[in-house]
């Protein structure tokens, strides 16, 4: 709860091809839990005097002034047609995922531009209009690219400055250390009534550009702590990272 931590366990294997044990201080790749942390830093930046919600995205980052819409899409060969959005996109809108922006796993059209390139989800034409839809996205990736902007420094360096570090949280980062790998959790799927582990990816040992909307790697002990922040009003022991005024309007419906 706020206070401290009620219990403490863990079951499963960390490693089913070799039987390890699931540890309590198992690390694991957080994906998109990544974006509630990259959430608080905006609203520590609102609060320090750096930025307004309304605040048009093109303040801080190019490519954000000349907004496309898309209109028809034809999934079959790509092709589309688009029409100016009818308003700014703010932080607001990226805060809410209400940007207009989307992910491939969730939209087909998408999945079918970025088919064939490395383009990012905010490089796309909209699927609809800032603050008309909302659309579970790479917002939260733009609001990390903001947090940079304004701080001049990379995601990874001012998050443990002003967030994990004086949050206790010792095992959080983009990468992994060599000495804490043996603890990362493998990934697994269950078919044919048993588990099949996913072909191991390189974890990195150093940072590769971090984005704000996952990635991060993290332990239940370590997010605990950022949640008893939030359900302390901000605050931890003698650590404040937000008022409570911020961490009540982040659980405010912005729909």
């Amino acid at each position: 709860d706020r206070d401290r931590v009620l219990y403490e366990g863990a079951a499963g294997r960390l490693d089913v091809e070799l039987d390890v044990p699931m540890p309590v201080n198992a690390i694991f790749n957080i994906a998109s839990m990544t974006k509630p942390v990259t959430s608080v830093a905006i609203m520590m930046l609102l609060e320090d005097g750096k930025l307004q919600l309304d605040d048009p995205v093109s303040k801080y980052l190019t490519g954000f002034s000349d907004l496309k819409v898309i209109t028809t899409f034809n999934q079959a060969d790509g092709t589309y047609d688009t029409r100016p959005a009818t308003r700014a996109m703010t932080i607001r809108h990226l805060l809410a995922h209400t940007s207009g922006i989307g992910y491939g796993f969730c939209s087909p059209i998408v999945a079918r531009l970025q088919q064939g390139t490395k383009t990012s989800e905010w490089e796309l034409p909209l699927l609809s209009d800032p603050g008309d839809q909302w659309n579970y996205g790479a917002s939260t990736g733009v609001l990390g690219l903001i947090v940079e902007k304004i701080t001049g420094s990379p995601l990874e360096t001012w998050y443990q400055e002003h967030i994990f570090v004086p949050l206790g949280m010792v095992d959080t980062s983009w990468a992994v250390p060599a000495d804490k790998q043996a603890r990362v959790s493998r990934t697994h799927s269950r078919a044919d009534g048993s588990l099949k582990e996913q072909p191991r990816g390189s974890i990195p040992t150093t940072p590769r550009a971090p984005r704000g909307d996952g990635g991060l790697y993290s332990t239940v002990r370590d997010y605990g702590r950022f949640m008893r922040m939030l359900l302390n009003g901000g605050r931890i022991g003698d650590v404040t990272i937000l008022s409570d005024q911020s961490v009540r309007m982040m659980g405010e419906n912005h729909i």
